[in-house]
């Protein structure tokens, strides 16, 4: 389980932005309105993945003042 966190934001931003791109000549061809939804999801993944990397190193690196 080392780097569980990591791994995981990885693999989840990943999967998630190969199908957003995937969909997402589906999405330009429909009303311009729905255009920005691809990229507003993609940047909600990539928060998530840095909030993961944020977490992984906290879990990992840091010293609680008790040790």
């Amino acid at each position: 389980k080392e780097f569980y966190y990591i791994n995981f934001g990885i693999l989840t931003y990943l999967f998630g932005s190969t199908v957003l791109f995937l969909v997402g000549n589906l999405v330009a061809k429909m009303k311009p309105q729905f255009n920005d939804v691809p990229w507003i999801l993609n940047s909600i993944l990539y928060m998530f993945y840095q909030i993961l990397i944020l977490l992984e190193f906290k879990v990992s690196y840091y010293k609680s003042k008790t040790s």
